[in-house]
């Protein structure tokens, strides 16, 4: 190499036109790498899909009504049911306390 047989030094010149040719090497190489991900990408799309025809919007007068949700537990109205909502538990906690004293 070069700054070797000239024991590493070299004159502004030189040293400003390898900086010169460093940054010339790097656009290229960014350049070449922005060239590749546009191709990958290009490749990875997927065709553009055509639209679906959309369903006709029920009349107001046909809108399904939703229903209650249901209960896991049909009977909360009774003595246990009065205690867990004083309590301040509700189903869902009732459940997750029973799985636990299940598991211990």
């Amino acid at each position: 190499m070069k700054w070797q047989s000239m024991g590493g030094r070299y004159s502004s010149n030189e040293l400003a036109s390898m900086q010169k040719d460093a940054m010339e090497r790097v656009r290229e190489m960014q350049r070449r790498a922005d060239e590749t991900l546009r191709r990958s990408n290009a490749s990875l799309m997927p065709p553009p899909k055509t639209e679906a025809p959309k369903p006709a919007p029920l009349p107001l007068t046909e809108t399904p009504k939703p229903s209650p949700p249901s209960s896991p537990l049909p009977n909360t109205n009774g003595k246990i049911g009065t205690v867990l909502s004083a309590a301040g538990i509700d189903q869902d906690r009732m459940i997750i306390l029973a799985l636990l004293l299940i598991l211990y």
